[in-house]
């Protein structure tokens, strides 16, 4: 397959296998997100399983990419409150520092 070909990125050789399936697209496309992985997975076969028609299985795509997205966010703001930083103290019990700096304060 020629590197220069146009949106090469969209192409895969896959002259040594006899078949793909959607994990083997998610892999060589290395998918490795769960949640886009799942979607993809739903609009491949979109309709085509005969359990669910094209509507419900799009729109369980688009449920679960919203959920990325808000999982993206959680994790832009994932840091404790005021941004505390959480440590484990001696006793294996994690608390924020500010917790383990009262406790020291406290006890002087």
């Amino acid at each position: 397959m020629s590197k220069n070909k146009k949106h090469s990125h969209y192409f895969k050789d896959v002259s040594h296998l006899k078949e793909v399936d959607v994990y083997r697209v998610l892999s060589l496309f290395q998918v490795t997100d769960q949640a886009i992985g799942h979607a993809i997975k739903k609009l491949l076969v979109a309709g085509g399983r005969g359990v669910k028609d094209i509507d419900r299985d799009v729109n369980e795509a688009i449920d679960t990419l919203l959920r990325w997205k808000e999982m993206r966010e959680e994790d832009s703001f994932s840091e404790p409150e005021s941004t505390q930083q959480t440590i484990i103290d001696l006793a294996g019990i994690a608390r924020p520092v500010t917790d383990l700096i009262s406790s020291y304060k406290s006890s002087q």
